[in-house]
């Protein structure tokens, strides 16, 4: 799968809380788990490191604040492999 996002204008250098990520980003948390924000109050898990979880709500990482925002989603791509 491959996420497509349009770069932040803005670069953070700091940690952005849960509530003020707006729906529709893609973002990273403490342990580089991907994540997409989907209203206000769910993220959609995208990638997990060292685990098999993808395109699953974000139980485990709700309210955690983003270590990063990448960007606005802009294109998701499924291939089959």
């Amino acid at each position: 799968m491959k996420v497509t996002v349009k770069e932040r204008q803005k670069e953070e250098n700091h940690e952005v809380p849960f509530d003020e990520i707006s729906a529709g980003y893609v973002y990273k948390v403490f342990d580089d788990a991907v994540l997409l924000k989907v209203d206000s109050t769910n993220a959609v898990l995208l990638k997990r490191c060292g685990g098999c979880d993808y395109l699953g709500i974000a139980h485990d990482y709700k309210n955690f604040p983003a270590v990063k925002i990448l960007g606005k989603l802009t294109e998701v791509i499924v291939e089959e492999v």
